[in-house]
């Protein structure tokens, strides 16, 4: 139990203070498991709730410079004991606070006792990983994710309450991809008039914590804008991948710089927040968002370069330049019975199709021999197909992986796909198809603005796919890892996609335009999935079946 280190509980672990794993608490109700984390303040343990055989999460109050635990290894003993039992009630009476919110982004306290000598309480325990861990993450993603905390911080300051603590590592993603806000170790309470109520000991973050957090008087106030500043640290963490500089750095004269490939926009929302004085920063989380959809509504007014308009009684077509990151993807906004999706222009080009020797011995046999393609523009679309988005065309929803209409549609066989793209082109007035193998694989290593990457987007798999190492066997919302270089979620991992081309061999020679033999028994599916091993998600490798149905089977247009 002593040499466990888990950073999603945002502390470090500890080695002679904790309680050894078995021991029940609270008459046999919970036994402890392992050490999740340890602070200056508490230790934070995975249990077991014995009686309904719940995984959980429990808070024990342990300041360890001041605690001791005895020698029957659970009871805790301190000197001033006036002053421990006062701290002890206040920890009480602020877990109890904190089990009366209740906010899907906010981490929920189940259970609150006093035994060995101090006190505990017990939380839902968040199966899944830090943002910490997550690393760094394209823009959308991290605002997406910003925004469920940013709605969490909203609901506490509601109730008096700032967090204190906001940062990657205190924002959980769950196996849904839905933020959740941990570790109100060091929170704080206020009454009506803005008053401190809390007495714990004052903390700070290095790099997500300003000046007023370094001393107790300083947020003796009730002040939004203490939690804004760590919001805007923890965006630039994100975004960016580097740690902002520590506050009293900034306040002697430091600047905080702006990554190359961070847009000007987002690192004016974050330079606003972690301004040094409280008053130049936004003073609620409304204001907050009101100064992010401002700066998102000034890019995309300033992004627009052009739009085409193709208007019927229920749906609408329109195109638009959307820059991220220094590199700008022209995209086309089409909506259909009042669901909307987006296709990514693709400039045409000339790359070597399948697996080259420098891609190693994770190639197979009919990856090759690499030949010479030629491609004109097309437009592919910028997600896989949705349940959404099917379900507007469709009338139904063929999905297995039910639950959120974003998730991609699987469970659909080519000749579906041919259906759904049918009635589409007849509600649109347009022509989407499926993409040929080589438009998609082309797509799928960027296009033009290839970085020559082994999956679609990175080098990594964890950044950019759902597939067996992560996605919990089963699909996950579309967008929610990084894009590649054009701007397009998901070619790798989460369903396996249809292509337009019957399977075949490669040919050696170049070719322009190709879209396969013309008669077969298997289609290509390309992409990985949900459940595929690391080297079938790959931008190169080639899946054939027959044209029938599966719950990783989805599509992605072309057109």
């Amino acid at each position: 139990m002593k040499d466990i280190h888990n950073r999603q509980w945002g502390e470090d672990t500890g080695t002679a203070l904790d309680v050894e794993a078995g021991a029940e608490l609270c008459f046999g109700r919970y036994k402890l498991l392992k050490v999740l984390g340890q602070g200056g303040f508490g230790i934070t343990y995975m249990g077991l709730h014995t009686g309904l055989g719940k995984t959980v999460a429990i808070k024990e109050y342990f300041p360890k410079d001041v605690f001791r635990r005895m020698e029957d290894g659970t009871q805790v003993s301190y000197s001033n004991k006036s002053i421990s039992r006062k701290n002890i009630e206040r920890f009480l009476r602020e877990a109890r606070i904190m089990a009366n919110l209740k906010h899907e982004n906010i981490v929920s306290v189940t259970d609150v006792f006093e035994e060995n000598n101090t006190a505990y309480y017990v939380m839902d325990y968040v199966e899944g990983h830090s943002l910490e861990d997550r690393g760094r993450l394209n823009e959308n993603v991290a605002l997406k994710y910003i925004r469920q905390v940013a709605d969490a911080l909203r609901y506490i300051h509601s109730q008096n309450i700032l967090h204190l603590d906001i940062k990657p590592a205190n924002i959980m993603i769950d196996a849904s991809d839905k933020a959740v806000l941990i570790d109100f170790g060091i929170s704080k309470n206020y009454d009506k008039e803005g008053n401190i109520e809390s007495s714990t000991t004052t903390g700070y973050s290095a790099g997500y914590s300003p000046v007023e957090q370094m001393t107790p008087s300083g947020i003796a106030q009730f002040s939004p804008s203490t939690d804004i500043y760590a919001l805007g640290a923890t965006i630039y963490k994100l975004a960016s991948g580097t740690t902002p500089p520590v506050s009293t750095l900034l306040a002697d004269g430091e600047v905080l710089t702006k990554p190359a490939d961070m847009s000007e926009r987002l690192f004016e929302v974050i330079s606003h927040c972690i301004q040094v004085k409280r008053r130049d920063r936004p003073q609620s989380i409304d204001e907050f968002f009101a100064l992010l959809d401002q700066k998102q509504q000034a890019n995309s007014e300033h992004e627009q370069d052009t739009q085409y308009i193709y208007d019927n009684e229920h749906n609408e077509t329109s195109t638009e330049t959307i820059y991220n990151h220094n590199i700008y993807y022209d995209t086309k906004t089409i909506a259909v019975n009042g669901v909307a999706f987006k296709m990514v222009k693709v400039k045409g080009g000339t790359f070597q199709m399948g697996a080259t020797t420098e891609q190693g011995s994770e190639a197979e046999k009919d990856e090759k021999p690499v030949h010479t393609v030629i491609l004109s523009d097309y437009y592919i679309g910028q997600t896989e197909v949705t349940q959404e988005l099917w379900q507007a065309v469709m009338g139904d929803n063929p999905a297995f992986f039910k639950g959120d209409s974003q998730r991609p549609v699987e469970n659909v066989s080519w000749e579906d796909c041919q259906e759904f793209i049918q009635k589409l082109n007849r509600l649109t007035g347009l022509k989407f198809r499926l993409p040929t193998e080589a438009e998609w694989e082309f797509a799928a290593r960027g296009g033009v603005k290839s970085k020559g990457y082994k999956y679609s987007g990175s080098n990594d798999a964890d950044a950019v796919a759902w597939y067996g190492e992560n996605s919990g066997s089963k699909t996950h919302p579309v967008a929610t890892k990084q894009s590649n270089e054009l701007g397009l979620y998901d070619m790798s991992g989460n369903v396996r996609e249809w292509c337009y081309d019957w399977y075949g061999p490669y040919s050696g020679s170049a070719q322009t335009n190709p879209k396969g033999p013309s008669i077969g028994s298997c289609r290509i599916l390309r992409g990985g999935s949900w459940n595929s091993i690391a080297r079938f998600v790959r931008s190169y490798y080639r899946s054939i079946t027959p044209t029938r149905r599966n719950n990783d089977y989805g599509l992605r247009l072309a057109i």
